[in-house]
Formats: C-alpha cells, structure tokens, sequence
C-alpha cells in the first residue's frame, strides 16, 4: 500500500473507531483500503461495511456502484418557500374580480406556471428563487396590463 492509501487509512480508521464519520462514502473508502491492507484490517473493514450500509441513503454506494441522483434537489424549506407564492398569486386571482380579456388572464397564468418552474428549478436556493418569483408576479402583470392598454390606445385612435 502506498504511502499516502496508508495514512488515509490510519485516519479514517480512527475516526471511524470514535465514530466521527458521517458520509457512506467515507466508510466505504475505508472498508477498501481495509482491503488493500491485508488480512490483519478485518475489523476495519467490518467496521467500514457497516458504517456504510448504516448511512447510504443508496444501497450502491456500498457495493461500489454509483448512487442515483436526487428526485428533486432542492431542501424542503425552498419548496415551503416557493409554493407560499404562487399559492397566494392563484388565491388572489380567483378571488379578487379583474376586468380584464380572456387572453390576459391566461397569459397572467402562464406567467405564475413559469415563475413556478423557475422557482422549483431554483429551491436548491430557496431565498433567491422566492425573491425571483416574487419579483416576477408582482411586476408582470402590470408590465402586461399596461402594454395591453397602449395598444388599446393605439386601436382607439386609430
């Protein structure tokens, strides 16, 4: 084993005995220097197996495969923040009567479903992304509203 694999293993078979590691991967790492070690690390790699099938939140870190990537990688907090507004944004829609054509209304919608999408793209982040939806329901409908009234200006005079 070389030189820098052996000290590798001396320290993550020391923290692994007083029990400071925290990462599957880590103990995994031990368990195959452990390995590579000898005959005389059987409990090192004992306790490098366990540790790993103790913490892996996939089973294939261990065996030495891959772990498959997150379903969704934002933190739960990001997607409590992000969902607040959009949840209030529709409430509002439905519940305060707008004058306003058929055609805005839908664009108004597409407008908080593509805020949504950024803002779930983004949780990973969660007070960027709220701050960026926020931004964009409070902005774009009146943006929206007053291009929409210049052009009926614009038809009226005309």
């Amino acid at each position: 084993m070389p030189a820098r694999k052996h000290e590798a293993f001396l320290i993550l078979r020391d923290y692994a005995k007083r029990d400071l590691i925290g990462s599957a991967y880590a103990y995994r790492a031990l368990a195959v220097l452990a390995d590579a070690n000898g005959e005389d690390d059987i409990e090192a790699h004992k306790l490098g197996n366990a540790g790993c099938w103790r913490t892996a939140r996939d089973r294939a870190i261990c065996s030495g495969g891959v772990a498959k990537p997150a379903l969704l990688r934002g933190t739960p907090i990001g997607y409590a923040l992000a969902l607040f507004p959009i949840v209030a944004m529709l409430l509002v829609k439905r519940l305060v009567p707008r004058r306003s054509s058929r055609g805005f209304q839908l664009l108004e919608i597409g407008a908080i479903a593509a805020a949504a999408a950024l803002t779930f793209a983004r949780a990973g982040t969660p007070s960027f992304a709220t701050l960026v939806l926020v931004a964009a329901l409070l902005a774009l409908p009146s943006v929206v509203e007053r291009h929409v009234g210049e052009l009926r200006a614009r038809r009226a005079t005309a």
